[in-house]
């Protein structure tokens, strides 16, 4: 779990800490490892060789910038898994996690501002204040995004970021949708303070409330 939280499981038996560093030789044998029985991935494995890229030089190039973290690799490596319309180039990953969210976020909305800050921002900031898992039908109410199309895009476009659960409502079975983790939630709520960035999501939590309550 991550050190902020200070949680211990309900269970009889004798309980001790281990903690995990993420420079420790431990963990980054650990990483080594990951990325080596990664390069195994079939679209891993042409990304290697459409760029020319030698599997000793693609794990120590992550093992460096993902700086031992493994929720950077879980990124970067769905990204090459979906081949995604980006050329992502191995050199040019930003180094960590958090720096990895600005470079996603940046190419995202230097793609088309106008629909980032149209429907793509809203839908985001919706997922992000829910917390919980979401349907299409309630992030088309707090977003304000009424064409669900355009929400499903988003959520297409960002899926790396996303788990995606089945519930049941009304004996019918949907489709919903959190962040996949707290640390992109935190990484949104920074994006407050910069005005360029028109993050606002005091109001995307009141549309959540005034929903809640018209339920």
């Amino acid at each position: 779990m991550r050190p902020k939280e200070n949680i211990k499981p309900y269970v009889s038996a004798d309980q001790s800490e281990l903690i995990i560093k993420s420079d420790s030789k431990d963990n980054l044998n650990d990483v080594r490892d990951f990325l080596q029985s990664s390069i195994s991935r079939p679209a891993i494995t042409r990304f290697l060789i459409n760029n020319t890229i030698d599997s000793s030089d693609f794990i120590a190039t992550l093992l460096d910038k993902s700086e031992g973290n493994f929720m950077y690799l879980h990124y970067v490596l769905r990204d090459l898994d979906m081949e995604n319309q980006f050329n992502l180039e191995l050199k040019q990953l930003p180094v960590g996690l958090i720096n990895y969210y600005h470079f996603h976020w940046r190419r995202m909305r230097n793609t088309n501002e106008e629909q980032w800050f149209n429907y793509k921002l809203p839908v985001l900031q919706s997922l992000a204040v829910a917390h919980e898992p979401i349907t299409i039908g309630l992030i088309t109410k707090m977003s304000g995004v009424a064409n669900r199309s355009m929400v499903i895009q988003t959520l297409l476009e960002w899926r790396e970021f996303l788990s995606v659960e089945n519930i049941e409502i009304d004996k019918q079975m949907y489709n919903s949708y959190r962040l996949y983790h707290s640390s992109f939630y935190e990484f949104i709520k920074s994006l407050e303070e910069i005005s360029d960035e028109k993050v606002n999501l005091r109001s995307a939590e009141e549309q959540l409330v005034r929903n809640l309550l018209g339920d």
